[in-house]
């Protein structure tokens, strides 16, 4: 059995993802969403960041980490991941234009 998990982090005004992944990050996490996470896959995330012309960075072969505008974010969240409008109204509270968001999936 494969254990999915997916959540989004908020960088700051001015903060990036770091050049070499780390476990441990500054960056605040501001949705955790497991629910979705079969359609959030390590795979299906590297695969749409490709596509996008987005950096997928490994932390290891099972975790990854893209760093994408609020745009991006919506845009995925939106005809990827189909997650529902009331969480996505949730989620506008927490961002920003001004920030960029991680996105983070994992299985193990």
């Amino acid at each position: 059995m494969t254990y999915r998990s997916f959540w989004i982090e908020a960088l700051d005004e001015g903060q990036s993802e770091p050049e070499i992944p780390t476990y441990a990050t500054r960056a605040r996490n501001i949705a955790k969403l497991d629910r979705f996470a079969d359609k959030c896959s390590v795979r299906t995330l590297t695969d749409w960041a490709s596509s996008q012309g987005a950096s997928a960075r490994y932390i290891d072969n099972c975790w990854v980490r893209v760093e994408v505008s609020v745009g991006q974010l919506f845009e995925f969240l939106t005809e990827i991941a189909d997650i529902p409008e009331s969480t996505l109204e949730t989620l506008r509270t927490r961002t920003s234009d001004a920030y960029r968001c991680v996105m983070v999936a994992e299985e193990f």
